[in-house]
């Protein structure tokens, strides 16, 4: 059953305008970090993955600025052999997913032109239970 979907997109050009090493080291994880600059249009990559980030917290139902909800315990995996990319949450934002009986994170990247969007669903727990439990660390 879902829980909720969250959607942001990110204009490339701003984002790129904006993506300094002290935004980097803020907001992304070292492994987000070098796979990103491992790109040839990192920037692309980091505003997929910033995307996601937003997407997650908005699909929760809150807006981290004012909170102490941080945008570093989402965090965005990819597969090296599938190339399928997914969430991992932790800390205060594994927390409240387990609150809201959040059980799984589903996430879609994309870019196209000028923009990067993604796509959070997130699906109730089974049983009562959700695979989110190996993933709180607070």
């Amino acid at each position: 059953m879902i829980v909720a979907v969250g959607v942001h997109i990110v204009d490339l050009e701003d984002f790129k305008k904006n993506l300094t090493d002290e935004f980097v080291s803020c907001v992304f994880l070292p492994d987000e970090t070098s796979y990103a600059v491992s790109r040839a249009r990192r920037h692309e990559s980091f505003a997929g993955r910033f995307a996601a980030k937003k997407a997650v917290i908005t699909a929760l139902g809150v807006d981290e600025s004012g909170t102490d909800l941080s945008l570093r315990d989402v965090e965005v995996q990819r597969n090296s052999g599938s190339g399928e990319v997914g969430i991992r949450l932790h800390g205060r934002v594994a927390a409240l997913a387990l609150i809201r009986h959040v059980g799984d994170v589903s996430v879609s990247i994309s870019h196209c032109g000028t923009n990067a969007v993604a796509i959070v669903v997130l699906s109730a727990a089974q049983n009562g239970r959700g695979s989110l439990e190996q993933h709180r660390k607070l």
